[in-house]
């Protein structure tokens, strides 16, 4: 696939034009010091900008085996992110394994906890499990843009307007925030879905966000 080079270099090109503010708390970047592991979210929507922001940062990514995930993979890859290939949706336990194993080598898994097929904004359980059986800490990513075009598709797919002001966030939920004494997630992984749109929100209003 040349063209995923192209791609690359098109995302690169369009990053590095954005007017980009930060909130990064100290607790987040303690977490976020290199060689740190643990498991970073970022919503399905924002995967262009966020695949790009953590780049050569000991990431990792569950990829698919697909036409679409081969091309992502090729894009990844000279990011220099660790490639998991399989699918959540088909095999999981396989995927959380692989998933495990990278983030006990170091990586930061980064996972888009609404893909692949939604509902949007909605977290999946298999992040913040992922975070809790490893102790590692979650790494919530929200970003914003003041003019951005949003695609017709299910996750509101963004993709920043070239030289726009863009807005990042970061915040970690702690390993021990991820382990309750009654051993129920559910309530966990509702609350952390709930802080990462309220960092989304947050982010877009920051940027000064088009409506």
């Amino acid at each position: 696939m040349w063209y995923a080079g192209l791609i690359r270099i098109l995302i690169q090109l369009l990053s590095r034009s954005l007017r980009i503010r930060t909130d990064v708390d100290s607790r987040t970047a303690e977490a976020l010091k290199p060689g740190r592991p643990g498991v970073i979210v970022f919503w399905h929507g924002s995967m262009l900008f966020a695949w790009w922001w953590f780049r050569h940062r000991n990431g990792a990514a569950l990829v698919s085996r697909s036409k679409d995930g081969e091309l992502l993979a090729r894009v990844l890859e000279g990011w220099g992110y660790r490639l998991v290939r399989g699918s959540s949706s088909a095999g999981g336990k396989d995927a959380m394994k692989l998933m495990e194993e990278a983030v006990g080598h170091g990586y930061r898994m980064c996972i888009t906890p609404d893909g692949p097929r939604g509902p949007r904004h909605e977290m999946k359980m298999g992040a913040v499990r992922l975070a809790q059986k490893t102790g590692t800490p979650l790494l919530l990513f929200a970003v914003g843009f003041k003019s951005s075009w949003s695609l017709r598709s299910w996750d509101g797919f963004q993709i920043p307007k070239p030289w726009t002001r863009a807005m990042v966030m970061v915040r970690c939920v702690s390993a021990e925030e991820l382990t309750p004494e009654d051993g129920d997630l559910e309530p966990v992984r509702k609350d952390v879905s709930r802080r990462l749109n309220e960092m989304n929100d947050e982010a877009r209003r920051l940027a000064g966000a088009e409506r």
